[in-house]
């Protein structure tokens, strides 16, 4: 009860954070570390680190609708958290014992189901356990703790790659088998403390639910997609970081900080944006996320520029990560959450393909400058559009 108080978010949002920090200490005990190994061992190309980044994500965008309109469908959520979180745990050290690039494709992909199948119900569970006039503190908070765990993560990840002996690839595939501890304890967690909040009891129809949706959210969807698609993708600033002459303790250093960052700021801006309003923060959100595509651009020019690309990229993410997610659930009626919060992720996760193959393959046959200037063109297109069609200060309808 304390907690609650004190933080004015229920119980519940703080117990899902707390398994979301354990779970994405084991998540980015792997992020850091799998294009490294992908490049350096097993000796995948860029156009194929693109191909596996955006089918990871497309499979678990794709997994999101089924996930969401089932915790609608049933107005239950756990069952599938416990089975998202579940696979995740079971997977992961998998990776560390493959010998191939299409095999990493294959576990990153299904080990990403398993985040598809927990994503929206986790998020409605959230929406559910939170009160309108709260729901950026709510979504805040949960990102960072969420992000805290991604900072822990990828400090263990540069001990791990300081102190262990033997050879690089030894190293690399040791860490990736270890990051299945903490996901097992965030499952456990998960399984104990977390309990349904009692949201919508009403049991919709698939057709009825895409019914329920408003015209504000599937604009959003719209919108979305251009955002996501000229997003960041961390693959690739990782690489353009050794591309540029950074070692891999270097590179996870940039991470830690973009992490540490990323935490920080995620619950303030949050508690902020329930007063000024999401659209701002989306809005200068993805201009940051701009600016950071033009800064890996020109990176070649200078290293300070990798170092506060990872810095302010941090700041992208905690001004748009959360936040699109309580704008959807703003643009939602209760008994369509998980629908709605369902096809963001999927079209998100599909942009993000489309994103990264088309980065990939203009850096492989091109110049990395260009591969990184066109998706911040895709961004100011997406902004523009989002201003044209919510404005800034413009009335909308809000559940």
């Amino acid at each position: 009860m304390g907690l609650k108080l004190r933080f004015k978010v229920s119980a519940i949002v703080i117990a899902l954070g707390i398994v979301s920090l354990f779970t994405d200490a084991s998540t980015e005990m792997i992020v850091p570390i799998l294009p490294l190994f992908l490049v350096f061992v097993l000796h995948a190309d860029y156009l194929l680190i693109g191909f596996i980044d955006g089918l990871a994500e497309v499979t678990t965008n794709t997994v999101r609708i089924f996930s969401g309109w089932c915790a609608d469908r049933f107005s239950r959520r756990k069952p599938f958290l416990l089975f998202g979180y579940g696979i995740g745990a079971f997977l992961k050290p998998l990776m560390g014992l493959s010998t191939a690039w299409w095999q990493i494709a294959i576990l990153r992909s299904s080990e990403r189901l398993g985040k598809g199948m927990r994503g929206p119900p986790r998020d409605a569970l959230v929406a559910d356990a939170t009160e309108r006039s709260i729901r950026g503190r709510a979504f805040g908070l949960h990102r960072a703790l969420d992000t805290t765990g991604a900072l822990i993560g990828s400090v263990v990840a540069l001990l791990l790659v300081t102190f262990l002996a033997g050879v690089e690839g030894d190293k690399y595939r040791a860490i990736l088998i270890l990051s299945a501890i903490p996901a097992v304890i965030g499952f456990f967690i998960l399984l104990i403390f977390v309990k349904e909040a009692g949201g919508c009891t009403e049991k919709k129809g698939l057709k009825s639910s895409f019914k329920s949706l408003t015209r504000e959210v599937k604009l959003f969807f719209l919108v979305s997609t251009l955002l996501s698609m000229g997003a960041t993708n961390l693959s690739f600033m990782i690489l353009r970081g050794a591309d540029t002459g950074f070692s891999d303790h270097m590179l996870i250093l940039f991470y830690i900080l973009f992490n540490l960052v990323y935490a920080l700021t995620s619950y303030p801006l949050g508690v902020t944006s329930d007063l000024t309003g999401r659209r701002v923060f989306l809005v200068l959100g993805f201009g940051i996320a701009a600016v950071v595509q033009v800064f890996l651009a020109f990176a070649s020019v200078s290293p300070v520029l990798i170092v506060l690309s990872f810095l302010i990229n941090g700041i992208f993410m905690a001004m748009t990560d959360g936040m699109q997610k309580a704008f959807v659930v703003d643009l939602t009626p209760c008994d369509a959450r998980g629908t709605a919060l369902g096809i963001h992720y999927a079209l998100a996760g599909a942009s993000a393909f489309t994103g990264g193959v088309l980065t990939g393959w203009v850096w492989t046959n091109y110049n990395p400058c260009y591969a990184f200037l066109i998706p911040a063109f895709i961004l100011l297109s997406g902004i523009a559009g989002f201003i044209l069609i919510f404005g800034i200060r413009k009335k909308i309808p809000t559940y």
